[in-house]
């Protein structure tokens, strides 16, 4: 993703000793060589060394299987037991994995797909010996995820591109100039039903709320021919980055932190100028021996905030606990004491949201 522009989707808070979502991640990388690991024991069908990868209790949060046994064996998001994960280690090898050419923004959670054209998450425990602490489709709820691709091939009407009008991006493309930003974007869940209209429209993240409100309108004009998923119609969702100016160049699609299923609009931690706070917030001494004796890793957070038309810091939440609750406590703590720029929308300051993800690393 070009780090000039609005495309950056989160900002990613470094503490010392810190190690980000691996922008540059290598092969002895440990998501990496969890990514690695799983795929191989998938596609050479090895129950044991998948079922050796899973750790209960597994969030398992739905997939699609090919066969009637998994899918009546696991119909639905559940807390797997150590009890299930043979028989859902066995399920998985089912399923021709391979990494999709998205990543996410959160270290630890790799984004994987498979035919036909399913889009699903995976997140590894960093903290010690890795394995699966997470895995299901990408929207993060039982309504299974199709990639972008698999949408786009099954449109019966509306621009692929979400061109915006020249009235509507005037204003647009002024706040790309004035921010010295290259394109705006927005990333959109789109959920259609077993007959292919669009049922659900929300909000991922976006340069803006103006930028949203421009491809949410065009979005809810599409219609699909129905999605065949295991020989019947059935709802699907699907999550969509769009840009505008449509000719932007833009490289890697990087998926924004999972939020509360809801119409707020939320915006790039980097379009916010904080003025006071600082995002170097390491552990305590307890947390960094607890993360030691087990094993080392890493501890990462993600949390969603306002600021009001004032610029204070409000309605702070976790998204993603770190697995260290005096942590996260300090975490949220340190963010509600951050202030910003008042946040400024057609000359007036304005209540938004955002998100920070926070990392802390050590051997």
């Amino acid at each position: 993703m070009n780090r000039s522009g609005w495309g950056v989707l989160a900002v990613l808070a470094a503490c010392s000793g810190t190690a980000t979502r691996g922008l540059n991640q290598g092969k002895d990388d440990p998501q990496v060589v969890a990514e690695d690991a799983l795929i191989q024991a998938v596609g050479n069908k090895d129950v044991a060394a998948v079922q050796r990868l899973l750790r209960a209790p597994l969030d398992y949060r739905g997939l699609l299987f090919p066969t009637p046994e998994c899918a009546e064996q696991f119909p639905a998001p559940a807390q797997l037991g150590a009890d299930k994960l043979p028989a859902f280690a066995k399920c998985l090898t089912d399923l021709p994995l391979f990494r999709s050419n998205r990543r996410h923004v959160l270290y630890g959670v790799s984004v994987f797909q498979y035919e036909p054209g399913i889009e699903l998450e995976v997140q590894f425990r960093m903290t010690g010996r890795s394995g699966v602490h997470r895995i299901g489709y990408a929207s993060r709820r039982g309504t299974p995820t199709i990639t972008s691709g698999a949408l786009e091939a099954g449109r019966a009407e509306g621009d692929p591109v979400a061109s915006l009008s020249p009235d509507v991006a005037a204003p647009i493309d002024a706040a790309i100039k004035a921010a010295g930003a290259e394109f705006a974007y927005a990333w959109i869940e789109l959920c259609v039903d077993a007959t292919g209209a669009v049922s659900e429209v929300h909000p991922r993240e976006a340069s803006t709320p103006r930028v949203h409100e421009a491809f949410a309108a065009i979005v809810k004009t599409w219609k699909f021919k129905p999605f065949v998923l295991g020989e019947q119609p059935r709802a699907v969702c699907s999550l969509l980055r769009l840009i505008h100016p449509a000719d932007a160049t833009v490289t890697a699609e990087v998926v924004p932190v999972p939020y509360p299923l809801d119409d707020v609009v939320r915006v790039p931690n980097n379009v916010l100028k904080r003025t006071e706070g600082t995002d170097l917030v390491p552990p305590d001494d307890d947390d960094k021996l607890e993360l030691q004796n087990a094993g080392g890793g890493a501890m990462v957070g993600a949390f969603t905030f306002c600021i009001d038309p004032a610029g204070r810091v409000t309605k702070v939440k976790p998204l993603e606990r770190t697995g260290f609750a005096n942590y996260d406590r300090k975490l949220e703590t340190a963010l509600s004491g951050w202030a910003y720029q008042p946040f400024v929308s057609d000359g007036k300051p304005i209540e938004v949201c955002s998100a920070v993800v926070f990392v802390y690393q050590q051997p």
